[in-house]
């Protein structure tokens, strides 16, 4: 992924946002116009998954800086 599809990333339901400590979010909703947050379920080893409010614009900020990356089942543009 290259910088200019980080800075247009938008969270489609399913999508795993992986942190570099193993960590990592589940999207649970697509994110709809005019908000800048959406839900998703974070995992941490050892413990129970936890409800949580991504802010989208710091995601976008955190994989451009290389310390989050996007999973995705499949890839969309071609």
């Amino acid at each position: 992924m290259n910088i200019q599809s980080m800075l247009r990333y938008s969270p489609q339901e399913g999508d795993i946002i992986m942190h570099t400590d193993g960590s990592y979010h589940v999207i649970k909703a697509e994110l709809r116009q005019g908000t800048m947050t959406v839900s998703a379920m974070h995992h941490i080893n050892g413990t129970d998954p936890v409800e949580v409010q991504l802010n989208i614009p710091k995601v976008r900020a955190s994989m451009i800086q290389g310390k989050q990356f996007l999973v995705r089942k499949s890839d969309e543009s071609g």
